[in-house]
């Protein structure tokens, strides 16, 4: 009985060891983890390819929410991604394997979102990208809904992580108003 017992106990220290393991592998987030890391929504408003300082649009941290005003229709977006240690994510093994995640609740995108690398200030950072789509010529359009970064639906559902993994996301793009003053006939 002794043996038995002996034997569970190092089955279950075993597997505590693994777990423990497990939870510090190092992840793609929105919002580093373990570092009061805040993250910028980017807009590459002059369509260089290239997001600088200046096209900062927004600045959210866990539990996020991100609202842009008054941008064009048809501009890239960029949300840089962490790892959960704070540091940026460098390298494609870091994101080797995640999925980006959209659930819009008005409005929707023409293509998917995606993970990519994209060159910013710093220099290249693998970011969440999308494009806010053409929009009509006499009023603004909306997008609003949930962006996330995961492996498995699993991490979706895991409440310790949604808050690093995911955004809520809110737009008003597209038209802007020219208005005529003194118009004389």
């Amino acid at each position: 009985m002794k043996k038995i017992l002996a034997l569970a106990m190092a089955a279950l220290m075993t597997a505590g060891m693994t777990t423990v393991a497990f939870a510090a592998d190092e992840h793609p987030v929105l919002v580093g983890e373990s570092s009061p890391v805040t993250n910028d929504v980017y807009v590459d408003k002059n369509d260089d390819e290239k997001f600088t300082a200046t096209e900062v649009v927004d600045t959210f941290s866990k539990n996020g929410t991100v609202n842009i005003d008054k941008i064009a229709g048809g501009k890239k977006v960029a949300i840089p991604l962490y790892m959960s240690d704070g540091t940026q994510a460098l390298d494609k093994d870091d994101i080797k394997g995640y999925k980006v995640k959209t659930e819009w609740s008005v409005g929707d995108l023409d293509d998917k979102a995606t993970i990519e690398l994209v060159k910013f200030d710093s220099g290249y950072v693998y970011a969440v990208t999308f494009t806010l789509p053409e929009s009509a010529v006499t009023k603004d359009s909306d997008l609003a809904g949930k962006v996330s970064v995961y492996k498995s639906t699993s991490d979706l559902r895991d409440e310790t992580q949604t808050q690093y993994i995911s955004v809520n996301f809110g737009a008003t793009y597209g038209y802007n108003e020219d208005t005529l003053e003194n118009l004389i006939d």
